[in-house]
């Protein structure tokens, strides 16, 4: 890539992957080498501004909010006590799922974690056959190449140099936790749902995560006090903090009425696929390329998501 100046065009090097650290310091950056975008600017302000309890816990809290107007908006009736046991437990499958996770990437590599995780459609699957599923020969292949697509999809090469600092055994745990804990959720809100009226399901759901998290956080006495060194956070920044929550919403409400209109095998499987999301966006704002194994992975996931279409 080329970039013209005042004097002279100047041959870019490759842009730094997100992971890699910065060389110059406080000396000044070769032309060469200043190849940062705008959006590079907002990440700074946002996750320097922030700590991990601040991220998590106001996501969580927008979520709720959301759920709460919905709800609001829709008018339903009391769910029985029924529908309100079974949206509990999904909020807690969903917290022990995201806790699961986190806990994993810190006694592991996420080339591990990560692909553990996201096995969590197989207990959904196991249920809808449990309950009645009837599937052809090609949702039965989609089914599979679908989650072992998003397995391989979600595998990155392990950095160098953290070996030491890794115990394989907890990180495979937690991420088993992680598995299972969203697989509870994917299998028991569309119950929830269905016994009680949507709106209530996914309020009870967040409110469980919100005091799950609220609870793990105070007991781990994490902060929310800006980081020291940081900038200060900006306006964007704070109003950026509610967009994973409303975003986690969304994607729970389109679940279940996906679930609905459709098998919950087959649904619960085509939700399991973010991995792909999330090595889309790696390329398209990190400018990632992918390795050999999540190009097959890719590929995979998206022929069996082709054959449950069918």
């Amino acid at each position: 890539m080329t970039q013209y100046g005042n004097d002279a065009a100047v041959t870019l090097n490759p842009r730094p992957r997100a992971t890699e650290v910065e060389l110059h310091g406080i000396d000044t950056i070769p032309d060469a080498d200043r190849t940062s975008r705008p959006f590079d600017l907002f990440r700074i302000q946002f996750g320097g501004a922030n700590t991990f309890a601040t991220v998590l816990l106001a996501g969580q809290l927008a979520a709720l909010v959301g759920s709460v107007l919905l709800l609001a908006v829709s008018g339903d009736a009391l769910p029985p006590l029924k529908a309100v046991g079974y949206a509990a437990l999904a909020g807690f499958g969903n917290a022990a799922g995201l806790a699961g996770f986190y806990e994993a990437v810190r006694f592991g590599p996420l080339s591990v974690a990560a692909p553990v995780g996201a096995t969590s459609a197989v207990l959904p699957v196991l249920v809808g056959v449990a309950g009645g599923d009837a599937l052809v020969a090609a949702q039965v292949a989609g089914i599979v190449l679908a989650i072992g697509g998003a397995v391989l999809a979600a595998r990155r090469a392990p950095s160098s140099g953290d070996e030491a600092h890794w115990n394989l055994p907890r990180c495979l745990f937690f991420a088993g936790v992680s598995a299972v804990g969203l697989g509870v959720l994917l299998a028991t809100l569309p119950t929830a749902a269905e016994d009680g009226g949507l709106y209530w399901a996914l309020l009870v759901q967040r409110l469980v995560i919100v005091g799950f998290f609220a609870a793990l956080i105070v007991a781990r006495r994490q902060t929310f006090a800006h980081p020291p060194g940081f900038a200060e956070r900006t306006r964007l920044a704070t109003i950026a903090l509610a967009v994973p929550g409303l975003l986690l919403l969304s994607g729970t409400l389109v679940y279940v009425l996906a679930s609905e209109r459709g098998q919950l095998s087959v649904v619960s499987v085509c939700s399991s696929l973010a991995p792909l999301v999330t090595v889309g966006l790696a390329i398209a704002v990190l400018g990632e390329r992918l390795s050999r194994v999540q190009a097959v992975g890719v590929a995979a996931a998206i022929t069996g998501v082709c054959l449950l279409a069918l």
